[in-house]
């Protein structure tokens, strides 16, 4: 009868265009469970989580976009209480995989085909109730982690260490002005950027390291913390190593919100000071509070995703302004049925692009879950990063008017008599084909099949099969 209410309830969800079903990709039936995901060449996907067989153990499997299995459900934790796991890519073609028993951190390592480099092994470091931490990996295959400590109620403090790849410590530093709250790291290139929490007062700051240890930038403050939980985190970096910080916030009183800076790499200037990317909702939910923040080809745009509650999983895409290229909308929606319940959101990308996220998804009427995927394929999105790279070779398109709101006239000189014009929307899918008028090209809104598309941005796209030229507009209602 369980398996039976839970088929019906599976059904039960909707996705939008460019996004795949739901698929599941971790069998064992049980609780809500964190997890992290690592992509490597070949798109193996590689899972670490919590409650392995529904039991406080951590297990790992290595599954393809399809749900088939490279490597099968295991237990890699001791068998003992363990929990709260963490991953990171080792260089191109293997994962770092850490996680805490007890008090104590142990990591493993794994290869690209979920073979064995380094076995479970404990890190050298002093053990901490603390559940607070992260980890990232450098270019010299160096596990780096920032870790909550806490020693005693008076002393409580934020410790930055770094391990070759067999576990051995090779340097550890004590941030600055720190509290035991939710540090963050990322890795790109020589530079370690981190986000944590200071104490007396609770601010939320920045600050980046070299690889050898030392401080180049900050701390850098980057808000007053009068907020009354949250600031749950992703960073990433763009083309020209400037850190982003996509930071979850949860004002007393108010919806939640995820909120974008951006920092100057050399000196830590704030350049985009928390510009509101989504909305959340009045609850804050410890398991729905980290955001996936992604980059894209080329690292000049970004996907973001976030849970809106426990029914909605958001996306849009953002440019190196913090601008939207694509405006926040629902990439899948649960609320056909509200018994249905969504957590732990996690995401990573593949070299050509494509987006990756797992969550649990359950039913509350039999409170069991299962780990799914979703994946939107690039190529969906692939000729709104063209754009980027200026490709204009068959013939400058002017428009009449940008943005515009019914009618659009584009100009096109010097080419030939029948070329065609054809209009995308920003997920890659053909909107309508126009044919030339001289070097007119007239489109009213409307797709092929006559309905008036919604506002939002479009892609002009003039192609003599040799030579290519590519404009953006922006439909207004």
């Amino acid at each position: 009868m369980i398996s039976q209410i839970f088929l019906i309830a599976w059904v039960l969800w909707t996705h939008s265009q460019g996004w795949t079903d739901p698929i599941e990709v971790i069998d064992h039936w049980g609780s809500a469970q964190s997890k992290e995901l690592c992509v490597t060449p070949g798109d193996h996907i590689h899972q670490i989580w919590q409650k392995f067989e529904d039991s406080p153990r951590v297990g790992y499997n290595v599954v393809l976009p399809d749900g088939t299995k490279l490597v099968s459900d295991q237990m890699i934790s001791n068998d003992v209480q363990a929990g709260y796991p963490e991953m990171a890519l080792l260089g191109a073609d293997s994962v770092a995989m850490v996680w805490q028993e007890s008090s104590h951190f142990w990591f493993q390592v794994r290869d690209g085909d979920g073979d064995i480099v380094t076995p479970t092994t404990e890190f050298p470091i002093p053990p901490s109730p603390r559940v607070n931490y992260d980890m990232d990996c450098d270019s010299l295959k160096r596990i780096h982690m920032v870790c909550a400590q806490i020693e005693s109620t008076n002393n409580e403090f934020v410790l930055y260490t770094v391990h070759d790849i067999d576990g051995t410590l090779l340097s550890a530093d004590t941030l600055p002005d720190h509290s035991y709250f939710n540090p963050y790291i990322h890795i790109d290139g020589n530079r370690v950027h981190i986000k944590y929490e200071s104490d007396n007062p609770w601010r939320t700051m920045y600050i980046q390291y070299d690889l050898n240890g030392n401080i180049i930038v900050g701390p850098v403050f980057l808000f007053d913390d009068d907020l009354s939980t949250g600031h749950f985190t992703s960073i990433q970096t763009d083309v020209a190593g400037d850190p982003y910080i996509l930071i979850h916030k949860n004002p007393d009183g108010e919806p939640s919100l995820f909120a974008l800076y951006k920092l100057d790499r050399e000196t830590g200037s704030i350049l985009i000071n928390g510009v509101t990317i989504g909305q959340g909702e009045y609850v804050c939910q410890v398991a729905n509070d980290i955001p996936v923040f992604q980059p894209m080809p080329g690292d000049t745009s970004f996907y973001a995703s976030w849970l809106r509650g426990t029914l909605f999983v958001d996306f849009c895409i953002i440019d190196q302004n913090g601008d939207f290229i694509e405006e926040p909308y629902v990439a899948y929606d649960y609320s056909d049925e509200e018994i249905q319940q969504i957590q732990y959101l996690r995401g990573a990308t593949n070299e050509e692009g494509d987006f990756f996220l797992t969550w649990s998804e359950g039913d509350t009427l039999v409170w069991g879950y299962y780990i799914v995927l979703g994946l939107l394929d690039f190529d969906w999105v692939g000729l709104g990063e063209e754009t980027s790279a200026g490709i204009q070779v068959l013939s400058t398109l002017y428009p009449s008017e940008n943005p515009f709101s019914a009618i659009v006239q584009f100009t096109a000189a010097g080419i030939s008599t029948g070329c065609k014009l054809e209009i995308f929307d920003i997920f890659g899918r053909r909107i309508t084909t126009l044919t030339s008028s001289g070097e007119l090209f007239l489109w009213n809104g409307l797709s092929s099949s006559g309905a008036r598309v919604p506002s939002g941005t479009y892609f002009a796209v003039l192609n003599d099969g040799e030579k290519r030229s590519i404009l953006k507009v922006v439909k207004l209602e």
